[in-house]
């Protein structure tokens, strides 16, 4: 029977992941990571694991790039608000 490296034991994917195993099956319980609970042992497909890890990065830049817009509108806000306050008080 050939090895199928398509198939991740939990060792495996924290090696990749570089995370404790301990977080990796808190994952697993959270439904966070797709994975396969055969008995008591948890697998994993390298190929689910590869996307839902880009997934996570890409989630994670969007988020950044959200704050980052957020600031900057914030900030460009207050300060036309700030701005018209000025005007305002100049014209009383």
């Amino acid at each position: 029977m050939p090895t199928d490296k398509k198939l991740m034991t939990a060792e495996e994917v924290s090696k990749v992941l570089r995370i404790p195993k301990s977080t990796l099956y808190k994952l697993c319980h959270e439904g966070e990571i797709p994975a396969a609970k055969i008995g008591k042992h948890w697998r994993f497909d390298r190929d689910r694991v590869n996307y839902w890890l880009e997934e996570q990065f890409k989630a994670q830049q969007y988020e950044e790039q959200k704050k980052e817009t957020d600031t900057n509108s914030s900030g460009e806000e207050s300060e036309d608000a700030l701005a018209g306050r000025t005007e305002n008080t100049r014209n009383l």
